[in-house]
């Protein structure tokens, strides 16, 4: 990216802070300090900061989209970042329309990052109300207008808070009289239970009360209107009848709403009890909160847990605990154990490659040496036997940290599984290698293991292991642990040698190692205590 840009033209006090967050990429003051500064970087007198303009600089516009870019990519759950770099996308290069091309991972256009933003965190509010602004200021069509706002309602719907985006669609529906359209949404957002679920009963009640026989049409069905009224849209041209009708919808609604206010009660029982909504870099989160939202997604599972005979509530429902998992990730993306919570979901609920998209997203949130994510999507690959894709996984998490010893266990199981070292003695060279990789470093003492490792593997023959052993005897035997309690096992169980195994047990010396073994002692005839 800085390759783009004349070298001279880049400011010696932005190169400091660029360097400052380069050497330090989690230091997020640094990071504020750089955007603030890029920001203001025409500015000369520091009181007075002069902030970018479309007449600026272009190698400074340059620098500032770099600096969003970099940021976002290090600390991608930032919301209202995501916003800041679009308004300035739109400020300093302004589009005539929204692009309706498919995001490329380019941010060509404003659009693009806001679609960016959202495939990461897609129900975001503050993101969403901000790209509806923005599609509401660009000269557009009605129809791609109603498009994000449909796809808004879809990702965002059924957010506890998400009255703000639908409190814009309704509007923008009255605005352009789209009647029927506008009832329709009202309908369904009632029965979602909202923070401000009571604005929007008392709109629909103001609905019914005003319904004339066309309105009153997109509030009840025929089938419905026969089946609970015994009647016909037709039988309301009686005044008198359809006078009856609006008080009987009236009461029907009542359950409705009384059912939504249960609802919101529950979980707002869980909602009040959260603090700050957006995300913190590098903060930690307390235990309460971590322990509200866990409580949380559990009782959410559970009142959805129960398939009805409505497809339809079905799916509603799903879209609730979505909702809430996706909201929870924007506090605690940095903590494993919800990604996994929220991968076993789905599978409990059959979708099994959601579950892995979820864990390989999770993993990229998180730090790279936490392999939780990344060794559990291993697991299900293997499962799935995806073999060569898990093996894919295994060699980037050795690439990135090769002295893990979690790590290197499970590429012994990938191999073992997709064949690829079918040999015992081409097995026994991969561990022999690590072993002198690792050797007089401070992973030597982990990595001993694997001699234990080894004889869980039927692949290799009982000549070939007593080999091995005995070309790490010297380095070994006394000094190791997991060497020691692995030939001792060897002799025992596998080799079955008496012999051999007293033999081994007069050569150990190590008087802590006997002791752990319950080795006989020769001079007095008896085991030392466990």
């Amino acid at each position: 990216m800085l390759q783009d840009i004349d070298s001279s033209e880049i400011p010696q006090s932005w190169l400091i802070l660029a360097q400052k967050v380069s050497e330090s990429p989690f230091d997020f003051p640094a990071w504020q300090e750089l955007i603030e500064h890029t920001e203001t970087l025409p500015s000369t007198n520091p009181r007075k900061k002069d902030r970018l303009n479309k007449y600026s600089n272009k190698q400074h516009i340059k620098l500032l989209f770099i600096a969003y870019e970099n940021l976002l990519i290090q600390f991608p759950y930032l919301e209202q970042y995501w916003v800041n770099f679009a308004e300035w996308k739109w400020k300093l290069d302004p589009e005539t329309d929204i692009s309706d091309d498919d995001d490329n991972g380019d941010y060509t256009t404003a659009d693009d990052i806001y679609k960016r933003a959202l495939s990461i965190i897609p129900s975001s509010i503050v993101v969403w109300e901000a790209y509806i602004d923005y599609a509401l200021n660009v000269k557009n069509t009605t129809e791609h207008i109603l498009h994000i706002f449909q796809d808004a309602v879809t990702e965002v719907g059924y957010h506890f808070y998400s009255h703000t985006i639908y409190d814009k669609f309704l509007d923008f529906l009255k605005q352009h009289d789209m009647s029927k359209y506008y009832h329709l949404l009202l309908r369904r957002i009632i029965e979602i239970p909202l923070y401000h679920y009571s604005k929007y009963f008392k709109l629909w009640l103001h609905l019914i009360d005003t319904a004339d026989l066309t309105t009153i049409k997109y509030m009840i069905t025929q089938p419905d209107l026969e089946k609970y009224y015994k009647l016909k849209y037709r039988d309301l041209i009686k005044e008198e009848t359809f006078k009856t009708l609006k008080i009987n919808l009236r009461k029907t609604f009542l359950d409705v709403y009384i059912t939504t206010q249960f609802n919101v009660f529950q979980m707002f029982n869980f909602e009040k009890k959260f603090g700050t909504p957006y995300f913190e870099p590098n903060a930690e989160l307390t235990r309460e909160e971590l322990n509200n939202w866990n409580s949380y997604l559990q009782y959410i599972e559970l009142v959805t847990l129960k398939k009805l005979k409505d497809p339809v509530v079905n799916k509603n429902n799903k879209k609730l605990v979505d909702t809430i998992y996706e909201r929870c990730f924007i506090r605690t993306n940095q903590y494993p154990n919800f990604w996994i919570k929220y991968s076993n979901h789905k599978l409990n609920l059959g979708e099994t490659e959601a579950a892995k998209d979820i864990l390989l997203k999770g993993s990229y949130f998180n730090p790279i040496g936490n392999t939780k994510l990344k060794m559990r999507l291993i697991d299900l690959e293997l499962l799935d036997g995806h073999l060569k894709l898990a093996k894919s996984y295994v060699l980037e998490l050795i690439n990135v940290i090769p002295n893990n010893l979690e790590v290197f266990l499970k590429l012994l199981e990938v191999e073992k599984l997709t064949g690829d070292i079918s040999a015992g003695t081409n097995f026994l060279k991969l561990i022999s290698w690590k072993l002198s990789d690792v050797k007089g470093t401070e992973y030597e003492g982990q990595f001993d293991y694997l001699f234990v490792e080894l004889l869980s593997y039927t692949n290799l023959n009982l000549e070939q292991l007593e080999k091995f052993f005995n070309s790490h005897k010297k380095d070994k035997l006394n000094r190791s642990y997991y060497y020691t309690k692995a030939i001792l096992q060897f002799y025992t169980f596998y080799k079955q040698d008496n012999g051999k195994l007293q033999a081994v047990e007069a050569q150990i010396t190590n008087a802590i190692f006997r002791k752990k073994f319950n080795i006989r002692d020769t001079d007095n005839d008896d085991f030392f205590p466990i």
